[in-house]
């Protein structure tokens, strides 16, 4: 069974503030912890069974990468760079801005201006927690288990990110 938790964890605006981040953080823990505590309580194949969790992409990364802010896609035929989708960039459909819509799909990233240093600092220390808790919970599943393996793959957490490896909303892969 593989497993991914994290990035649209920490989508809401709120994780940007001391007590949003130490709420957010607590909440995922325990999320994650209840996730793995339900694991734990099942049956496990006769051959036994195997729970990969999945570390999230470098988000900070993408947030960072010139070749992905560069990245051009298509929105109702009108191209923009995914650096314009997450500064000012504007398609009007039905008198609406759909990039707007992007935008506030996961606003505490996608409104991260790309100069904003000390916001993708801040973003950066939540991953780098989330990942920390991932790792935890995942070793103390691995002590508690009786018959299923645990394993944590954090390597795409470390993993280089290309601007073809983005999707056409300019944040997942």
């Amino acid at each position: 069974t593989l497993i991914s938790f994290t990035a649209n964890d920490f989508c809401s605006p709120n994780v940007l503030s001391p007590e949003g981040k130490a709420f957010a953080l607590r909440t995922y823990e325990d999320q994650l912890r209840h996730s793995f505590d339900i694991l734990l309580g099942k049956k496990t194949y006769q051959q036994g069974s195997t729970v990969v969790l999945i570390a999230p992409l470098p988000v900070t990364k993408i947030l960072r990468s010139q070749a992905v802010l560069d990245k051009k896609i298509s929105i109702l035929g009108q191209s923009l760079s995914c650096r314009q989708v997450r500064t000012d960039g504007k398609v009007i459909f039905r008198e609406k801005n759909v990039v707007e819509d992007l935008r506030n799909m996961c606003s505490s990233i996608m409104k991260t201006d790309p100069n904003d240093k000390a916001r993708i600092q801040q973003l950066e220390e939540i991953f780098d927690q989330a990942v920390e808790i991932q790792q935890l919970i995942v070793s103390e599943a691995q002590v508690k288990s009786k018959g299923t393996r645990f394993y944590f793959f954090d390597e795409s957490y470390y993993s280089d990110v290309e601007a073809k490896d983005i999707a056409n909303d300019c944040f997942h892969p």
